[in-house]
């Protein structure tokens, strides 16, 4: 009983900061500044925080837990870091010569695939028990929102619909809303894999 009325709470709360978060969006929208949902605006800078208390939460799940339940919210953690460097394209392509974001995207790509490697062992054992999560469904919704936000909110999905009436902003504003979107669910991730006592309920 205890544990369905901790769930009810949970996702009453994760419900009213989704509100929360929409009337946010909506309320710098009515600024009519179009320059908050651009790199370095108020938006993404938000994207941000969500994106880094997302992966510090699937890190110190990870941290808790067994050896042999860590690398699957490690790999989530890097998932979300790997968002992360990609919102901050912009800068990171000023601040590093060689190869600008794609470098400390790489870093990380590689660093996951050789986790992987050196825990191939389990890792399809692992996989079957992450992916029959909760935690799992909701990561992987983000990433769906996200992809789709990039996918409609693309120039030549747009102009067609819209013809004359199309400005770049639409798209910014379209894909950037879903990004947020997309990162909400990613952090609600996060929270339950880090309210997870020690490992999921099917590892011990």
């Amino acid at each position: 009983m205890a544990d369905k009325k901790s769930i009810l709470i949970r996702y009453t709360l994760y419900t009213l900061l989704l509100l929360l978060l929409g009337g946010f969006l909506n309320y710098v929208a009515g600024w009519g500044d179009t320059g908050q949902f651009k790199e370095g605006g108020i938006v993404e800078c938000l994207q941000l925080a969500v994106l880094c208390v997302s992966a510090a939460l699937m890190m110190a799940a990870a941290m808790r837990r067994k050896p042999e339940a860590k690398f699957f919210p490690v790999i989530t953690a890097f998932a979300a870091m790997l968002a992360m460097v990609r919102e901050c394209d912009a800068l990171l392509d000023q601040a590093i010569p060689a190869g600008g974001w794609k470098t400390p995207a790489a870093i990380l790509v590689v660093s996951a695939i050789l986790l992987a490697w050196y825990n191939r062992r389990i890792f399809g054992r692992e996989l079957a028990r992450f992916a029959a999560t909760p935690v799992f469904a909701l990561m992987w919704a983000g990433l769906m929102v996200v992809i789709y936000g990039q996918l409609t909110g693309h120039g030549p999905f747009l102009e067609p619909l819209l013809g004359d009436d199309y400005a770049r902003d639409y798209k910014r504003l379209l894909e950037e809303s879903l990004e947020m979107l997309g990162y909400f669910f990613i952090l609600v991730a996060g929270i339950e894999l880090f309210l997870e006592h020690g490992n999921p309920p099917d590892t011990n």
